[in-house]
């Protein structure tokens, strides 16, 4: 086988709308109330009835970890409007508790980890990739280089992330027998793309080059070399009974290979082309089918 290649001040909607990782995000304004523009950004939810409000996102780098350690984190503030004997739940995804990962570190009253859930409620029982947080409505776990946003009451601090709009938390309040559940922004970041930087590839004539990975975006950083789209690439097989040996500026060089240009490649090289995918490649070997 061989590759070739070719060549706000408050008003009606009462929202203030924060940039932070993960892009613009919208937080209530923290008086007490959840009005429906609030609600339909996930900025506030009404739980029985009680209101949370989400107050904004913030990184910081003296994060108190339990054993008196500082470490960056981010803190998500709200404001809590209820009673004070209420039990209130977040579900959490695990990978942002890897640093800070127990109840004083994130600030919880108590946090369920491994699918234990609430063993009140069962909220999130047998969900492994979320951790449950009963809310300790306090600001104990508050960073010391962060100015609380007013009205703030209580603090979540978890791993360095982001706020997904689109991904609000799932949230639940126990008031006496009843428990109501709702999505409110909070803790969220989708799993970290893959970036390399300053890898070098040297041939055995020693000719190499630097590049740069970015989420599979490449950008050539040292060396002799050019990025060709795939679209700009053939994978050629020989023809079975066909001579390998005919070089591509030969005029029988089709009649002894089939070329096909490259649609699709994975890091594994696990190759898609646009006429049928002419082979697997498995361990650098071409089955063809």
């Amino acid at each position: 086988m061989t590759i070739i290649t070719k060549f706000t001040p408050r008003g009606a909607l009462a929202l203030a709308l924060c940039g932070f990782a993960g892009g613009a995000f919208a937080a209530a304004n923290g008086d007490g109330l959840c009005s429906s523009a609030e609600a339909a950004q996930s900025a506030c939810v009404t739980l029985n009835t009680n209101v949370i409000e989400f107050l904004g996102a913030f990184a910081s780098t003296q994060c108190l970890l339990g054993n008196a350690q500082t470490k960056p984190c981010t803190a998500y503030y709200y404001r809590y409007t209820g009673g004070a004997s209420n039990q209130v739940n977040v579900a959490i995804p695990a990978r942002l508790t890897k640093t800070f990962k127990t109840a004083s570190d994130i600030n919880c009253s108590q946090f369920l980890t491994g699918g234990a859930g609430d063993p009140t409620t069962g909220f999130g029982k047998n969900q492994v990739s979320l951790g449950i947080c009963r809310i300790a409505q306090n600001l104990a776990a508050s960073p010391l280089d962060i100015t609380i946003p007013p009205g703030a009451n209580l603090v979540l601090t978890v791993d360095p992330s982001g706020v997904s709009t689109s991904n609000p938390l799932d949230w639940q309040l126990k008031q006496g027998s009843s428990v109501t559940a709702g999505g409110l922004l909070g803790p969220y970041e989708s799993q970290a793309q893959i970036t390399e930087s300053a890898v070098t590839l040297t041939t055995p004539d020693g000719a190499s080059v630097s590049y740069s990975n970015l989420a599979g975006n490449i950008t050539i950083t040292g060396g002799n070399a050019r990025l060709v789209p795939q679209g700009g690439t053939k994978l050629c097989v020989v023809n079975q009974g066909g001579d390998s040996q005919v070089p591509y500026t030969s005029p029988s060089f089709a009649a002894n290979w089939t070329c096909e240009t490259i649609t699709y490649a994975t890091d594994q090289c696990d190759i898609k082309t646009d006429g049928g995918d002419p082979c697997r490649m498995i361990g650098g070997t071409c089955i063809k089918y």
